[in-house]
């Protein structure tokens, strides 16, 4: 037998902005958000009746909640300019992400037997610049350059705890990485 209850809530937001300057200069904007929360209970009792040995636990009592969050600026920018159509283009992101969940187990006498508790977050950031510069040498023929800027960071932990103790050896270690 078990019963659950769970509820959520989400949001999000996005618009597009377009702006057309003199001399052919352009602006596009695009903004986006999002988030989203939850959390869960639940309730389940195990029955057994095949075998001597007593399964560990007859009843657990769960619960869950998390919550993320994104935003997002993405754009692109045109012009005339050193004797040729100069564009820049870029995106800007970050996100995080939190989750904790809690089991109790009890045995068959009602007596805490378990306690598994899992928590969890992430953190990224994410930068991108690209630039072009083409100038128009004549019928066809154009010289282009341009150049790519990214930056990518990340950071994670997760933690798993037995009745109050580290269920893995590198539990609620946490892992950074960057990219440039």
């Amino acid at each position: 037998r078990a019963s659950s209850r769970s509820r959520g809530a989400r949001g999000n937001f996005n618009a597009r902005l377009n702006w057309r300057g003199e001399g052919g200069t352009v602006l596009n904007l695009q903004p986006w958000l999002m988030a989203t929360e939850f959390d869960s209970s639940g309730r389940a009792g195990l029955t057994q009746s095949l075998g001597a040995v007593p399964a560990p636990w007859a009843q657990s009592v769960s619960r869950s909640d998390g919550d993320s969050r994104v935003a997002r600026l993405a754009g692109d920018w045109g012009s005339r300019a050193l004797g040729g159509r100069l564009t820049l283009r870029f995106n800007l992101s970050g996100s995080q992400s939190s989750n904790d969940s809690e089991v109790r187990e009890f045995n068959a006498a009602g007596a805490p037997s378990r306690i598994l508790e899992t928590s969890s977050s992430l953190r990224e950031r994410n930068a991108l610049l690209v630039g072009k510069h083409a100038v128009q040498l004549g019928e066809g023929h154009a010289i282009t350059s341009g150049v790519e800027i990214e930056r990518n960071r990340r950071r994670e932990r997760a933690e798993t705890l037995q009745d109050g103790a580290p269920l893995f050896a590198d539990s609620g270690d946490t892992f950074l990485a960057r990219t440039q």
